[in-house]
């Protein structure tokens, strides 16, 4: 969201769209160059950067000038600005950081080889990685890897797949991961792992977003509608196409 209150929507066939929030109107961007298939939106200033299979850019929102960042042609999933307002870039091969000071973006090693799917960052700085392949990563805040969550039947810590959606990192200390097509995990501080799925009331098992809101909620976006979990009551409310969702 800008800080006029636009909405930016990124979309996987049609390109980009603007949001009006107080005259609710939702048109096609006029902006000039932007790829049909978004993957990634991050807003930095005036900057709006966008991923797609076709590559890595940015365009000014005010002036319409666009740049493009040659040599990244692989697949990238998610734009996220730290703490420390660094950009990282989650590719099919590993992690980009933009430097500023050279407007180039340089892989970080340690990364090399992750399909990321999504990146977060809890309250101490420490960065997390989800991965098509390689479980739940969790790494220091200067990117060396710390402990890797994959599916191990041996392992008390063990999450029940490797391929990972997304990560959440709540207000309350814990991380929430999204194996695919196991609900999700809850891995508390001791990294101890819990558990979530259908039968405790998620609409489904393949979880693609979690979002917590300004109550501590939790929205889950599943493959049958949204969840919304109260973590503190326990409660949890479904939501469907009788709802009024689309899909």
């Amino acid at each position: 969201q800008a800080p006029d209150g636009r909405i930016w929507v990124g979309t996987e066939l049609d390109g980009l769209y603007e949001y009006d929030p107080v005259g609710g109107q939702l048109c096609k961007s006029r902006l000039q160059g932007i790829p049909d298939d978004i993957t990634s939106l991050l807003l930095d200033g005036d900057l709006l950067w966008i991923t797609s299979r076709q590559g890595l850019l940015n365009v000014n929102t005010r002036s319409g000038r666009v740049k493009r960042y040659p040599g990244h042609d692989v697949d990238i999933y998610k734009l996220f600005r730290d703490s420390r307002d660094t950009i990282l870039v989650g590719t099919t091969l590993g992690v980009l950081k933009y430097d500023s000071d050279k407007d180039a973006f340089d892989r970080i090693s340690s990364f090399d080889g992750l399909f990321v799917d999504d990146i977060a960052e809890d309250a101490y700085g420490n960065i997390w990685l989800a991965t098509f392949a390689d479980g739940l990563i969790k790494s220091s805040p200067s990117f060396e890897v710390i402990y890797s969550w994959r599916q191990d039947s041996a392992d008390s810590c063990a999450i029940p797949g490797n391929k990972v959606m997304c990560v959440l990192p709540d207000t309350r200390g814990y991380i929430w991961a999204a194996p695919h097509g196991c609900g999700l995990c809850r891995i508390g501080p001791d990294c101890g792992t819990v558990v979530m799925d259908h039968r405790d009331g998620l609409s489904n098992d393949i979880v693609y977003k979690i979002l917590e809101d300004y109550a501590g909620r939790l929205w889950v976006a599943t493959d049958m509608g949204i969840t919304l979990i109260e973590p503190e009551s326990g409660n949890i409310r479904r939501f469907n196409l009788s709802d009024g969702l689309i899909n």
